[in-house]
């Protein structure tokens, strides 16, 4: 994998020897260990982000589930036609 950009931060040293010691362990480059690292994260952390907004969303939703009842189950293709009827008895009515 070519790597095309560098990115530094500071650590505590107790960190930085963590580090070092995780990656000797999995004999591979600080870079490498470092670059898992991350990416995982990234992962696991949208994901769960992504999660728990859904949660939410579905909490709010289920607040009102099956709680809109029109009494007519035809009323979305009876809608125009009750409209335009309302209307004109409206207009009936002001003139």
């Amino acid at each position: 994998m070519s790597k095309t950009a560098v990115y530094s931060w500071r650590l505590s040293p107790d960190l930085k020897v963590a580090i070092e010691e995780a990656a000797k362990e999995r004999r591979e480059s600080t870079a490498v260990l470092l670059e898992r690292i991350v990416r995982d994260w990234l992962v696991h952390s949208s994901s769960r982000e992504d999660q728990a907004e859904q949660r939410r969303l579905h909490v709010a939703a289920a607040r009102v589930f099956g709680s809109i009842d029109g009494g007519d189950p035809d009323l979305s293709v009876n809608a125009s036609r009750i409209l335009r009827e309302r209307l004109a008895r409206r207009h009936e009515r002001e003139s």
